[in-house]
């Protein structure tokens, strides 16, 4: 029987043949570990056997079940090991950690990126991860400790991937905004104190940028940040009347 449990592959859970029939899709499986883990080192292609640890419930429509998480971050760790292996397995690894760390809100960071052992990857070496983490449906506070953790240690990088915090969520507006603040504060810093560029962002985020981030990025000394609040001004359309004072003084 194939169960996706939270791997970029299904896992193949040994069962008695007669039991077979027990399973349906839709199904939780409670009590399953992961067994083995095979890595072709010609095609890089791998099998995960799973199996039902004493006194498993076996297949239970909503049951909760084993924490997926707990699962795949133990396949990370298997996958890792050894060293010398690691890179052939990247491709795997890369989207099975992403696949764990959306799943919390950052707080554990740190934690599933040690589940690469050691020698602990190049933070270069996480771009893809990173990216994937921002491409995904993550929580933005995941998003917001993923892009800190980068910011200090491949600068350029993070404030590239930065305007990714700038997009509007869904939630409480003035949380948002005060989160957002934050935000750009952080930037406008680490594009001040190593000499970048401020991102180009999308006329799109320009736009939904709250007032606030706007009045910040109005009074930066950074030319690039001025400039970025022409633009939100722009895509405001504020082409009728009297410009805003704030657009007069820009």
């Amino acid at each position: 029987v194939f169960l996706d449990f939270g791997c970029v592959k299904d896992g193949k859970l040994s069962v008695p043949e007669g039991d077979c029939k027990k399973y349906r899709v839709g199904d939780e499986v409670s009590n399953c570990i992961v067994n083995k883990v095979e890595v072709s080192g010609k095609t890089g292609s791998s099998f995960i056997e799973l199996l039902l640890a004493p006194g498993g419930g076996g297949a239970k429509a909503g049951s909760a079940g084993v924490s997926g998480r707990a699962v795949a971050r133990r396949a990370v760790r298997w996958l890792a090991k050894p060293p010398e292996l690691r890179k052939e397995r990247w491709a795997t690894l890369t989207q099975l950690l992403s696949d764990v760390l959306i799943l919390e809100d950052g707080s554990f960071f740190e934690d599933d990126l040690a589940l690469l052992g050691e020698p602990a990857p190049q933070p270069t070496e996480l771009l893809e991860l990173i990216e994937r983490v921002l491409a995904g449906s993550s929580p933005r506070s995941l998003e917001r400790v993923a892009l800190r953790w980068l910011g200090q240690r491949c600068t350029r990088e993070a404030v590239r991937l930065w305007p990714a915090l700038l997009t509007q969520i869904a939630g409480n507006k003035d949380e948002e905004a005060a989160e957002m603040m934050d935000d750009v504060e952080a930037l406008l810093m680490l594009c001040k104190d190593h000499d970048l560029h401020l991102p180009q962002l999308k006329d799109l985020v320009a736009k939904g940028l709250p007032e606030e981030v706007v009045r910040m990025l109005a009074s930066s000394e950074l030319v690039e940040a001025r400039l970025t609040a022409v633009q939100a001004f722009q895509q405001r359309q504020h082409t009728h009347g009297q410009p805003p004072a704030l657009l007069q003084e820009l």
